[in-house]
């Protein structure tokens, strides 16, 4: 799934440790640092914006309540690497020019570490929506194929 491909590599430890030969697993004192914008030592913050009102909202409304949950049951179970994982979306009503500003608010603001799986072609390709300060990981239906993106490579299947 998108979301361990980007909290995996998010929640590497920042400091170094050693196992004995054979022992299969690291020293459990070593601490985890926070190593991005985002990530502290206790949780991972990621942001979406979400049509929860407007044109796309009857059919897509409910992509974000049911993102909160899967991470809810991720915390519930333990988290990331001990990390909790805070979920914060945006209502950009399927409006490019919301979807902007509304990423802006979550990257420059909130400090998420990543956006993940904001919807619709056209707010996603409006200049400035990804306010290029931020990683993107998302896996999203987009003009007739699924597409995975993450700095800055695209693969496209159908």
């Amino acid at each position: 799934m998108t979301v361990a491909a980007f909290t995996i590599a998010a929640c590497s430890s920042g400091s170094s440790s050693s196992s004995s030969p054979g022992s299969g697993s690291s020293s459990s004192s070593a601490a985890l640092t926070a190593s991005a914008p985002g990530i502290t030592p206790t949780q991972i913050t990621i942001g979406s914006h979400q049509p929860l009102t407007g044109p796309a909202a009857p059919g897509y409304s409910e992509i974000a309540p049911a993102s909160a949950a899967y991470f809810a049951y991720v915390n519930a179970n333990g988290g990331v690497y001990g990390r909790k994982i805070v979920y914060k979306y945006l209502n950009d009503a399927y409006n490019p020019t919301t979807t902007a500003s509304v990423v802006r608010q979550l990257v420059l603001q909130d400090s998420v570490y990543a956006m993940f799986d904001g919807l619709g072609t056209p707010t996603q390709s409006r200049p400035g929506a990804s306010a290029g300060t931020t990683r993107r990981r998302t896996r999203r239906r987009s003009a007739g194929s699924w597409t995975t993106s993450g700095r800055g490579r695209s693969s496209a299947s159908t």
